[in-house]
């Protein structure tokens, strides 16, 4: 957060509190102190967590001892689980080729060992957590480790439960385990990736309902068997920490469980001071560990409690079916600018989704799992318990895929600058006092404002082009000011045998962009020839956006890849179009021409890409693909084209490229260059960069810069995820 939005809260909160006029001008000063305190202090941290990223990028070589804490599983040749390295915990990812993945699986677990590998970061959020990658583990070095007995403990509790469940007749093993623990490692990504789709991924989290539906169990449990009600507030109070150990601190469960313990400890003050006891948790969980605030289920959880808490008259006098609607509305308001700001997108299928599955997971859901969870330790297995929890299963994954299905109409919201997200804030608090006052109308109206406010007026009006970071491939963006687009390349990489394709280029590059822009289609979709790191990303984005029509070379596909993918087409009501007959036309108030430079005879597939030339105003754009040195002859021969303001370099900025005829005729002003960091190829090849530096062509690379869009307004205007 920057001092001018630090500067706009205050001034806020300041025209908020001088409505109070009965406030003394020491609860003036407290009120102005403590935003200017707390800015202070999670920038000190904030600056901290940036040394630490800083340090991780430039020492990213580890070799030293790792405690590996739990029982990894497998998951596509690799072992995934937790490492303790000296103070701090990270994921590790163990790639085994040719060995015994069950052996290595069951001998790493609770042992410390010297590991060689890279420590990475997740993403370029500061405050993320890295991920250790592992390429070697000396074996001889291990040693059996003795400390964090209840960690260890439970631990192999939570190994020796996944293994009696996948001994049963249950069908979705795994997913018990996640509700239980809040552990979704082992769930398929598709279904969790239909969680998040629909608005319902905050029901695999341990949150509040987990806890209250513990609570109530162990109450009624207890009770029954005539245990002193201050004895049972004893035992919640111990069990409920251990729990939080037990999900691994997940920060939901963490606030949930801090909030149930204050209930047991203070009931006779908790619905009267409510409010003061969420800031209090608040506080006291922020100042034991700073990084929580950045935390997504963190914020989503505070806020949603802080909107419904603030609410709350209007849950007075009312049905509980009205009771559910009014929570749901009111959660959905709470976690808008928090999907808004890290999604980009609103699930308003949330809003219908939750009012199903809410009551379905509080009544019956939860409950019958925590039931089956307790009767997996019996010795034996109680088998019409397991039919009937298969059976909810079963039910539970129709009606996700039924509201999938609902939810391919989309919602995305562009990137929102800082006053746009502080009017947000504002106007999503005024809308919840008018819905609790009952105010249908105006909060209807005040709907329509907050979606013209976050989705039609931060809309760039500006034609731009887009490089957008997928490693070592390529995928451009092109957009014109009426929000039309075409996307050249979707990136991809090659699988490792037996792989499975996680689709994180997709993702999290491709689909995040495509939505921080404001795109509900991509208009064209040009696939420049069929090498995985430029088409790998296809059908995951077939499945997952809308797309118009997609323009291939067919000539540079087996009749197997063609058919399928216009068996693909057929489906998804996309048109495929050979580029030879769509040779130049019009886009909006840009020209889009695909040169005639593919040489299809030819065995190398690099040289049947796909070549455009997009002329807008005096701007020219020239998208090259993995076309070589002939190619480029090729457009020498045919075109007498030179000054170009942007030039995608050919192949990666590989040497079988870019020739010096090419570039000397065609001057690039800017050089964009597609490349993954330190990949086995090393590209950019050193000659190609020092033709581009003759000419003073600036150059732009993904292994240094990341996402880089160029804006065609009066000037190039040149920003990149780096500056």
């Amino acid at each position: 957060m920057h001092v001018k939005l630090l500067a706009i809260c205050v001034f806020i909160l300041l025209i908020f509190v001088a409505i109070r006029k009965h406030f003394k001008w020491q609860q003036y000063l407290l009120l102005l102190t403590i935003p200017i305190v707390s800015y202070f202090y999670f920038q000190h941290h904030y600056n901290l967590a940036i040394s630490k990223q800083t340090y991780i990028k430039t020492h990213e070589d580890f070799n030293g001892s790792v405690q590996f804490l739990n029982q990894a599983f497998i998951k596509d040749n690799k072992l995934q689980g937790t490492v303790k390295v000296n103070d701090d915990l990270y994921k590790y990812y163990y790639f085994l080729d040719n060995q015994d993945l069950s052996k290595v699986q069951m001998f790493l677990q609770h042992r410390s060992c010297n590991v060689k590998g890279k420590i990475k970061q997740n993403n370029k959020d500061p405050n993320s957590k890295p991920f250790l990658f592992i390429n070697d583990v000396d074996f001889k070095s291990c040693k059996a480790t003795d400390n964090a007995v209840l960690l260890n403990l439970l631990n192999h509790h939570k190994q020796y439960i996944y293994e009696k469940l996948k001994g049963t007749q249950l069908n979705k093993p795994e997913r018990i385990i996640a509700h239980i623990s809040g552990d979704t490692l082992k769930m398929d990504e598709d279904i969790i990736d239909k969680f998040k789709e629909i608005g319902i991924y905050h029901l695999l989290a341990v949150s509040g309902t987990h806890i209250g539906i513990i609570v109530g169990l162990l109450y009624f449990i207890l009770n029954k068997l005539k245990i002193p009600l201050i004895l049972i507030n004893t035992i919640i109070v111990m069990i409920l920490p251990i729990y939080a150990i037990y999900t691994d601190f997940a920060p939901s469960a963490v606030r949930a469980i801090c909030g149930a313990i204050c209930i047991v400890l203070f009931k006779d003050l908790i619905f009267k001071n409510s409010m003061n006891i969420l800031g209090c948790s608040f506080i006291f969980l922020s100042l034991l560990n700073p990084s929580l605030i950045y935390n997504i289920g963190f914020q989503f959880s505070y806020l949603i409690t802080f909107c419904i808490l603030f609410s709350s008259p209007i849950f007075t006098n009312t049905t509980p079916i009205f009771a559910l609607i009014h929570m749901t509305v009111i959660a959905q308001l709470g976690s808008f600018i928090i999907s808004a700001i890290y999604f980009n997108q609103i699930q308003w299928i949330g809003i219908f989704a939750n009012l199903f599955f809410v009551p379905f997971y509080s009544l019956l859901f939860f409950p019958i799992i925590i039931l089956y969870f307790i009767t997996v330790h019996f010795p034996f297995e109680i088998n019409i318990l397991t039919y009937f929890v298969n059976i909810l299963f079963n039910f539970h994954d129709f009606m996700i895929e039924l509201f999938y299905l609902l939810s391919r109409f989309k919602w995305f919201i562009p990137k929102l600058s800082e006053l746009y997200v502080v009017i947000a804030v504002l106007l999503i608090l005024f809308m919840l006092i008018i819905y609790t006052y009952k105010r249908y109308l105006l909060f209807i109206m005040m709907n329509v404002a907050l979606y013209v406010l976050v989705t039609i007026l931060p809309i760039p009006h500006e034609y731009r082009l887009t490089m957008l970071d997928v490693g070592q491939g390529d995928a451009l963006l092109f957009e014109t000011a009426h929000h039309h687009s075409i996307l050249i390349d979707t990136g991809g990489k090659a699988m490792r045998q037996k792989g499975h394709n996680s689709h994180n280029i997709a993702k999290y590059h491709i689909l995040p962009t495509l939505k921080k822009h404001g795109l509900n289609q991509i208009n064209y979709l040009v696939l420049t020839h069929p090498h995985e790191d430029h088409i790998g990303e296809l059908f995951y984005l077939i499945d997952h956006f809308s797309i118009e029509h997609i323009i291939i070379n067919p000539a540079s596909y087996n009749s197997i890849q063609l058919q399928h993918l216009k068996h693909v087409c057929d489906q998804k009501h996309i048109k495929l179009i050979d580029y030879v007959s769509l040779s130049s036309f019009k886009f909006d108030d840009a020209q889009i021409t695909f040169c005639k430079t593919t040489m299809n005879q030819s065995q190398d597939l690099n040289e049947h890409s796909i070549t455009t030339y997009i002329q807008y105003k005096h701007y020219k754009i020239l998208l090259m693909g993995d076309a070589t040195t002939n190619n480029e002859q090729q457009f020498l021969q045919r075109y007498n084209i030179s000054h170009i303001d942007i030039l995608k370099v050919g192949h990666h900025g590989s040497k079988t490229s870019s020739s010096e005829q090419f570039i000397n005729q065609v001057e690039p002003k800017v050089s964009l260059i597609s490349v993954g960091k330190n990949n086995i190829y090393n590209l950019p090849n050193n000659e190609v960069l020092e033709r581009l530096q003759r000419l003073h062509s600036k150059i732009f690379m993904t292994s240094t810069e990341g996402e880089t869009t160029v804006t065609l307004s009066e000037e190039l205007q040149v920003e990149t995820e780096a500056s």
